[in-house]
């Protein structure tokens, strides 16, 4: 009897997981949304043999708290909600085969490379015209797009950290580059965040080189800040300002929210309060009021309450990182629950680890 590689069936789980990933997004639809469920379905029954009693318990108390509580919200149908507690299992699920990999760094990489090709490929298909990069994929706009890559920028990074090798700068300096030719003004501004990465991951012991080089960084932008500011402002989403739809959607839904403690407690039907997220599809632009609408309070509660446990932990890195998906998540309907969440959950994986202590140790 052939006796296959336990690293080699972590690694076949999560790329197949990914693949579903990739083509929901891409193709988008009822099918891609099927082939999710039944692919988490199916590997779920396969790695449940080889699960550690506590690592099966939290999954299954996880799908079960949040299925109950989207019921008692009663926003939504309960099919809606049980297909979308499914992400966060499925997302789980490939966190849970990624961080079980032996090498972390190298296949977080190849799958950054496939989608960051697959990125250059349509952009330069495109044109670099708007309206075209905003159909790349069927399941979201260039906005997504761009958001795809920053997440599995930080897939990456998280990564590297773990297995205490040094930062790949370059996947940050192409992650900024593509954002900037999707035209986004939050993927821009994250994915120039993400480039101080390799320096913050070495911060306690090059503290005198990191002050120097982010200084030497800003007085580089101060002194170009205005042909920084005219190249933004012509050629991305800049042109329009800091202000955008986005932040009428988040005031027509907290309008008169705090008068009724049921809507503050359980949520708020989309369809029923927001007329301005009716006409872009029901959709909030924001993972955080999209979140409440299905679950409620108490899910907003919990998922702002991590980052208190990454700073008792002193897991600073992995805080900076989670900081950067929360604010990606507070500007689209990226999360809590979509099958990118996988990223979120990665992250607090390696973070209560204690390979994560150790790493803390060494530096």
């Amino acid at each position: 009897m052939i006796r296959i590689n336990n690293n080699f069936i972590n690694i076949f789980i999560s790329s197949l997981l990914l693949l579903s990933i990739f083509i929901y997004y891409w193709i988008g639809g009822m099918v891609s949304q099927a082939l999710i469920i039944s692919t988490t379905c199916m590997l779920f029954l396969y790695i449940v043999k080889s699960m550690k009693y506590e690592s099966l318990f939290l999954i299954l108390f996880f799908f079960l708290f949040f299925l109950l509580l989207s019921l008692f919200a009663g926003n939504y149908f309960a099919l809606s909600n049980v297909v979308n507690v499914f992400y966060g299992l499925s997302s789980i699920i490939l966190a849970y085969s990624a961080s079980k990999i032996n090498n972390k760094a190298k296949f977080s990489l190849y799958v950054y490379i496939f989608y960051a090709v697959f990125c250059i490929l349509c952009i330069v298909h495109s044109g670099f015209d708007i309206e075209s990069l905003n159909e790349i994929l069927n399941a979201g706009s260039r906005n997504v797009v761009s958001a795809i890559l920053l997440l599995l920028a930080i897939f990456v990074s998280a990564s590297y950290y773990i297995e205490n090798k040094k930062q790949p700068l370059f996947v940050f300096v192409i992650t900024f580059i593509l954002c900037i030719f999707l035209f986004g003004r939050t993927g821009i501004a994250l994915s120039f965040l993400l480039l101080m990465t390799p320096f913050l991951d070495r911060l306690k012991n090059n503290i005198i080189l990191f002050t120097s080089i982010f200084i030497l960084l800003s007085l580089a932008i101060l002194l170009n800040i205005e042909s920084i500011i005219s190249f933004l402002t012509l050629n991305t989403s800049f042109q329009y300002g800091l202000e955008s739809p986005r932040t009428a959607l988040r005031a027509e839904y907290f309008s008169g929210i705090l008068n009724s403690y049921n809507e503050l407690f359980w949520g708020r039907n989309i369809d029923h309060c927001c007329q301005l997220a009716v006409s872009y599809n029901g959709n909030p632009h924001n993972s955080f009021i999209l979140g409440h609408s299905r679950f409620g309070l108490l899910q907003t509660f919990i998922f702002l309450c991590i980052p208190f446990f990454l700073i008792l932990k002193k897991q600073w890195f992995f805080l900076f990182l989670l900081l950067v998906i929360y604010i990606r998540y507070f500007f689209d309907k990226l999360g809590f629950f979509s099958p990118l969440d996988f990223v979120l959950f990665y992250l607090l994986i390696l973070a209560f680890s204690k390979k994560s202590e150790v790493h803390m140790e060494r530096v």
